[in-house]
């Protein structure tokens, strides 16, 4: 008798998780365009910082008082890590979820980026804390990239992919027109 009533007890817990993932896949479903939207906004900022460093070359060179070879590092210090960390921080987002992954990815890039920031005020004015925001942004940068994919082929595996992808990589460069269209007249209206 124990045992028919833990069969009964088997498929409820079946038809309840069944019925789970059928209402995740309708409130997916109703939720991709805001999902596509935060997702395309996360990397047109991230575009836009990190082409941050051409639209404002010279002034750049003029405020640190830096060489085009220092010029070049701040570029550099941001590509190396990208050659090899995403490859690594693909199998973190494995283990440790995309969500959390992403959080912590983002988190460092807005964290790297903020470091930049601060080393350009007037009264700091540091190559090296730019060097190490830039060199924080590049360490995770990319790997948000890799996350926005796998949060892309999850959501969009029904249909949808291609598109999906397609803005995922056009909304992004998007940022970087913007950033050459309004940051050099914000720079110098700031200054």
């Amino acid at each position: 008798m124990k045992a028919k009533g833990d069969e009964i007890q088997l498929i409820k817990l079946v038809a309840n998780e069944n019925e789970c993932k059928e209402r995740y896949e309708a409130l997916k479903g109703k939720f991709k365009s805001i999902f596509l939207i935060l997702v395309c906004s996360i990397e047109f900022g991230r575009y836009y910082c990190i082409d941050l460093m051409s639209s404002l070359q010279k002034e750049i060179i003029a405020e640190y008082s830096i060489t085009e070879v220092g010029y070049n590092a701040l570029y550099s210090i941001f590509q190396f890590p990208n050659i090899i960390v995403p490859l690594f921080m693909g199998f973190m987002i494995d283990k440790i979820g995309r969500a959390i992954g992403m959080i912590l990815f983002t988190t460092a890039v807005v964290f790297g980026q903020i470091l930049l920031s601060i080393s350009a005020h007037r009264t700091i004015k540091s190559y090296w804390l730019a060097l190490l925001g830039r060199f924080l942004f590049g360490c995770f940068g990319m790997s948000v990239s890799v996350g926005k994919s796998a949060y892309i082929s999850d959501w969009f595996r029904d249909g949808g992919f291609s598109f999906a992808v397609a803005l995922g990589i056009s909304i992004p460069r998007a940022g970087t027109v913007c950033n050459f269209l309004l940051a050099p007249p914000i720079y110098d209206y700031i200054k």
